[in-house]
C-alpha cells in the first residue's frame, strides 16, 4: 500500500510542477500587457510555488521524497524535452525544404 501512495504523491508532484512551470511562463505570455497583468502573474507564481511548499511539509519524511522527486523529474523532463522538440522541428523543416 505504501508503494501505491508513493506513486500517487509522485504524480501529484508532477502535476504541480506542470502548473508551476506554466505560471513561470506568465511574464512571457503577458509581455505585451505586463503593466496591467503584473500583479496577477506574480500572484499565480506565488500561489503555485507556495502550494508546492505547503504540500511538501505535511507529507513527512516518508512521502516528502516522492513528492519532491515528482517536482524534480518533471523539471528535468521539461528542460530536456523543450530543446529536443525545437531541434526536431528544425530538422523536419529542413527535410521539407529539400522536397
Amino acid at each position: 500500500m505504501t508503494g501505491i501512495v508513493s506513486m500517487v504523491v509522485f504524480l501529484l508532484g508532477m502535476c504541480l510542477a506542470v502548473q508551476l512551470v506554466a505560471s513561470l511562463h506568465g511574464p512571457l505570455d503577458y509581455s505585451y500587457t505586463i503593466k496591467t497583468k503584473f500583479p496577477e502573474v506574480i500572484l499565480r507564481i506565488l500561489i503555485w510555488g507556495g502550494l508546492c511548499v505547503v504540500l511538501a511539509i505535511p507529507f513527512g519524511d516518508r512521502y516528502r521524497s516522492s513528492f519532491l522527486w515528482g517536482l524534480a523529474v518533471y523539471a528535468v523532463f521539461y528542460l530536456l524535452f523543450y530543446p529536443a522538440t525545437k531541434l526536431m522541428l528544425k530538422r523536419n523543416l529542413k527535410l521539407l525544404d529539400r522536397e
